[in-house]
């Protein structure tokens, strides 16, 4: 029997929105001493820099990364220029910071040795369902229509979100599909090239571009059922 995956970067993203919600519940103290908030901060062990991450995460959701400056960044941190420089040499740094910290919170498990047909699926099948999972959360979906709005302005941010959140994913379901195949039926799906890219394009279909252009709310409303037809479409067990 495999093991389900853990939910995808749950510590993670509740560490990201209880500092958020700690700066935005501080946001009286911007003009008390300095010292004042930052302490105050510093009993919820937040360092300098998750206060960083946390404020830009939340302005370049509210106004756009186009639209953010560092003073703002700074003044919503409780902290100084000087420290996001010392972190980030530039504001795109702070964006593929941001970028990679959100892609965190989808955490793939460790791939469990696979060794028959039925354990194929079920690695299979939950790593897909808990993606669609991921994929429905209003957060991420959100994070996805920013990426869109800056893709033309912002080329090599931009790349770095394809590459973290979308060819790191179908790199680990290529390497599932590799484990099982020896536990199928012999199919020409198994000489596709970029198999793990096809199947992933298979499973979201385009119901998440749907939704990051705001036709649908909710991509994927059954992530179980979505994610065990899939498999069936694609995989018959062997002899």
């Amino acid at each position: 029997h495999m093991p389900s995956p853990k939910r995808f970067g749950t510590e993670q993203y509740q560490r990201d929105e209880a500092a958020l919600q700690m700066i935005k519940g501080q946001r009286q103290l911007f003009w008390r001493p300095c010292h004042a908030y930052i302490g105050s901060m510093s009993e919820q062990r937040l360092s300098k820099r998750e206060r960083a991450l946390a404020a830009a995460r939340s302005l370049f959701f509210e106004k756009g990364f186009s639209n953010t400056s560092t003073v703002e960044v700074a003044r919503l941190a409780a902290t100084s220029k000087a420290t996001i420089y010392s972190n980030w040499p530039s504001m795109e740094g702070l964006l593929s910071a941001v970028i990679l910290n959100e892609v965190s919170r989808f955490e793939t498990p460790q791939i469990e040795p696979i060794d028959s047909f039925s354990a194929f699926r079920t690695s299979l099948v939950d790593f897909s369902k808990n993606l669609l999972s991921f994929l429905n959360e209003p957060e991420t979906i959100r994070f996805s229509r920013m990426m869109h709005e800056e893709a033309r302005l912002r080329e090599q941010a931009t790349k770095s979100y394809f590459t973290a959140a979308y060819s790191g994913t179908a790199s680990r379901i290529q390497d599932i599909i590799d484990a099982g195949e020896q536990y199928c039926v012999p199919s020409t799906i198994f000489r596709l090239p970029e198999r793990g890219e096809r199947y992933l394009a298979f499973l979201k279909g385009h119901q998440y571009e749907r939704a990051v252009l705001g036709i649908i709310d909710r991509p994927y409303p059954n992530p179980d059922e979505t994610s065990r037809t899939s498999f069936e479409c694609w995989f018959n067990p062997g002899n």
